[in-house]
Parts: structure tokens; sequence; C-alpha cells
């Protein structure tokens, strides 16, 4: 039992101290309700709570314990909200598993179970899930968390699906993982930075800072199946160092049912983002994807977006690295944003263009409601700051004609000539058989971001680093070129000799990848 200003809390059985902690976590972070310190009220109960305590739990049924209960002093109402209940681990997590064709351990996850125990509108890990109306063709869910109390905004996850059901399911997988990047629980050891870092580009890119001291964690270099020390804060939104080194973006994160799983999916995500920047920064002109080459639900899709004055199209966006990655773009004349491009990459390409219709189609018709978009002026690129800046500068009708040299062409390409099926039957098959497609690659770094709460619920987020691809970055003035990789993807690819920008260079200009 404790007591704070008008509100006492209890559990009706002994709470484990995971459960406190979450408990104190989410009261302090969600609500300033800080029952950690010289707060507590550790003085028996009156003799009116005491009764009601003793009322409350006798009308309890067996099986409901796993919940605290807030009793309102002034009104006598009394609340029941979620405990985090923490089970064993998983044995599957870090085994070899059966896959489906997606490359999901379990392809239907019940969430209700997560939601049950991380959901409270008042002092739950997720306080907020909403639906957005916005999306016609696919239903939206977001949920919202607080990622640290030394963070004053909250963070969304976001799911879009054919129902709201499968949206929540995956709004609540996504927050999941983006609670992870913050609230990474890993060992950490101080070391100086140039005897951790012995890539070439790396060295390059960090060379002011080789001499200072950050924490480190270890990691496995998946080519070499070894491990590593890499520096803390390439996988930590919130870090414990007295500066910031380099600007890190959740490139490369991603959550799954095992470590093979996740991993997989966080080089999906780095091949994507990889292939964007060199697209272009290069200015490459892309192979156009026939939507009538496509299968049914995504012509349908399709079709219920398009009008006369706005369509989408796909492209092959495939550099050096054989694995199907899909760019969309959507061009509106009379709706905003007038441009919007999203990306995808997986082994089996049905997932792939259905990734980058989904993310393009979804952006589009609630950004098409946002009075900001297309607002804003900017005076020069180097006003391209945030995240929203890289679409935003290109959501106005004028910008349509960036996009041209991709339309030089007439010609189209069926799904069926561009790809291969892929198939794999384990986790561990797909994670083996992405790297080796990956030929010019020697250094995979991935960290295991180890989280209790995670974890215990049966799930494993990684984030990977690969110093000689080209990784994500935001704001103009933030940018990290790596020349010779986009150089390279290039000249070691069916689209050799069609950039726009010749080698040693590239196309100046803010990327639109929102």
């Amino acid at each position: 039992m404790n007591k704070i200003e008008n509100r006492c809390f209890f559990s009706k059985t002994p709470l484990t101290e995971t459960s406190q902690k979450y408990i104190m976590r989410n009261l302090k972070y969600n609500k300033k309700v800080d029952l950690t310190g010289d707060q507590i009220d550790e003085t028996p109960y009156c003799e009116i709570t005491s009764e009601i305590v003793r009322l409350h739990q006798s009308i309890q049924e067996d099986g409901v314990s796993e919940c605290f209960y807030e009793i309102n002093n002034q009104d006598l109402a009394i609340l029941k909200h979620p405990i985090y209940k923490k089970e064993e681990l998983p044995e599957w997590l870090y085994k070899e598993n059966q896959v489906s064709k997606t490359i999901r351990v379990k392809e239907n996850i019940d969430t209700e179970y997560i939601k049950k125990q991380l959901f409270d509108n008042k002092y739950g890990t997720f306080f907020n899930i909403y639906k957005d109306i916005s999306s016609k063709e696919y239903a939206m869910v977001g949920v919202e968390f607080k990622p640290s109390p030394f963070f004053d905004d909250s963070e969304t996850g976001f799911g879009r699906a054919e129902t709201f059901q499968k949206a929540e399911s995956q709004a609540i997988l996504e927050a999941l993982e983006r609670y992870g990047i913050y609230n990474l629980e890993n060992q950490s050891v101080k070391q100086q930075l140039n005897t951790v870092i012995t890539d070439p580009v790396q060295k390059k890119e960090l060379k002011k800072h080789l001499d200072k001291e950050f924490f480190a964690v270890e990691v496995e270099e998946l080519i070499n199946q070894k491990t590593a020390l890499q520096p803390e804060q390439f996988f930590k939104f919130l870090v414990n160092d007295p500066e910031i080194m380099v600007n890190e973006t959740s490139n490369g994160v991603a959550l799954g049912s095992s470590y093979y799983e996740a991993a997989v999916y966080s080089l999906f995500e780095f091949i994507e983002r990889d292939a964007f920047l060199t697209f272009w920064h290069k200015q490459v002109p892309l192979r156009q994807i026939d939507k009538e080459s496509l299968n049914v639900k995504q012509k349908k899709i399709i079709d219920e977006f398009e009008t006369e004055n706005k369509q989408v199209y796909l492209f092959d966006m495939r550099f050096d690295i054989d694995i199907p990655t899909i760019l969309s773009l959507v061009i509106s004349k009379n709706e905003k944003p007038a441009t919007y491009v999203s990306a995808a990459a997986h082994l089996n390409y049905d997932v792939a263009i259905e990734g980058a219709l989904k993310e393009a189609i979804v952006a589009h018709n609630v950004y098409k409601n946002n009075p900001a978009v297309a607002e804003k002026v900017y005076g020069a690129k180097e006003e391209v700051v945030s995240l929203s800046d890289h679409f935003n500068y290109y959501s106005k009708p004028e910008s349509i004609t960036v996009y041209d040299f991709l339309f030089e062409s007439n010609k189209l390409f069926s799904v069926a000539a561009l790809f291969e099926k892929n198939s794999v039957r384990t986790d561990k098959e797909a994670l083996e058989k992405v790297i080796k497609k990956m030929k010019r690659v020697n250094t995979i770094y991935c960290c295991d971001v180890k989280n209790e709460l995670i974890n215990h619920l049966g799930f494993i987020v990684t984030k990977v680093i690969i110093p000689e691809m080209q990784t994500m970055y935001f704001g103009y003035e933030n940018k990290r070129i790596n020349q010779q990789r986009i150089d390279q993807a290039v000249a070691d690819s069916s689209y050799k000799n069609t950039a726009r920008i010749q080698e040693g260079e590239y196309f100046d200009e803010p990327h639109p990848f929102p």
C-alpha cells in the first residue's frame, strides 16, 4: 500500500520486483507521480480505506490478481490498472525456427495479451491507442508511449493493415520496437573510441572523437560471427555520453519473435534505405514496374487510390544486392503532398511491393488532410532540418518535375520478368541467405537490444550498423554521404552507366525520404 496526495495504490498480491519497477516507472513518466522516494507514505490504512480494501479484495475473482488498484480518497472511486507480469524467457528466442512466407516466426501474434499488460490510459507503458480514419485503402492505428522521463514528447508506433484489428497489432509491435531503442539495457563499458572503431569508413567519419572515451556495448559481427564492441549511442536514442558523436537514426532497427528474424528485418530496412539514397544521390533512372502484372490484391488497392490526377508508380530499386527492393512514388496534381515516396525490401517480392505501396498510400492519405503540409516556404536547402522537412520540401506541385528522369523511358517491366521466387524454411536460413547476397559487405554489426520487458514478452529488438553501406540521415547539414558506396552500388548493378551523376560526385539536394 502506498499513499500519495489524495490517492492510495495497492495490490491484492505481493508484487515482484520487476512489476514494481514498471509500475513506478509509468507512474513517474506518465503522471509525474513519484513513489520511488520521499513521497511514499508508509502509514497504515485509515479505517475507511482499510474497509474499502477489504471489501474490494473480497469480491475479486481468482485469476484476476495481476493488477493494482487506485483509490481516490475524495470520492472513494476504485480503479484497476494492469501489472506487467514477468514470464520466463521463451525458448524460441535464440533458436532456429520455421517461418512463414513473410519470414515471420509467428504470423499472427496475439497482441491482446501485450495490450492487457502494457496499456492503461493513466499509468500504462502504452497510454493511448487510437484509430486514424484518414486512410481509405488501409486501416491505420497509432499506439502512444512515453519513451523516457528525459523526453518531453510522446512517441507513436503505427500499424497499417486491411482491418483495424490487424493494424492495432502492428502498431503495438512497432511501439514495442521503438520503446526498445529508447530503453537499451545492455551492459556498457567506457572505452577510448580508437580501441573500438576499426573500420576505415567509421574512422574517417569519427576522426575528431577517436581520442575520447565513450560507452560501448558488445555486438555480434554477423559475417564472421564474432563479438565486438561498438559505441552504445549507435544503438540507443537517449545516450549516457557527454557528447553526441553522430546523428544516428532508427535505420536498421527491427523487432522479431527470434534473434534471427529481428536481424533479417534489420537488414531489409538497411538495404532499402541504402538503395534509396543511392538512387537519389546518383539520380538513377529505375525500371518501372507494370502495374498490370501485380497480383489482384495489389491492383485493387491501387485502383481504389488512383484518380485522374493522382497516380502511384512502382520501380525496381535493386542495385548490387539482389534482393527485391521497391520504390513507390505518388504523384498528385490536385492534392497535397504533390509527391511522396516510400521503399521496402524483402526476399519475397510480393511483401516488398505491398510494403512500399502501403507506406506511400497511407501516408499520402494522412498528409493530404494536414494543413501544415505544403505550407512552409523554404528559402534554402539548409532549412531542411527535421524528418518532416524532407518530404515537405517536395510537397508542392513544382516538385513533380524532380522525378521527370524516371519517366524518360516508357518501357514497363512485369514482376515475373524482374524477380525470382525466393523461399526459405527457417529464420536462420533467411538471415544467411540475405548476408550471402551482400557480396561487397565485409562487416555487419548487429546489436541485440536487451530490454527485460520486451524480451520476456517474447520478442527481440535488433539494430544493425553497416559501415560500408550508405546509412539514412535526416537534416541536410547532417548528410553522411558514403561516396565510395553509392558509386560502387551503381557500378556493380544492372544500372551501370545509367546514373545522371558521374562517379565521384553526388546530387547535392535534400533527399525526399520521410
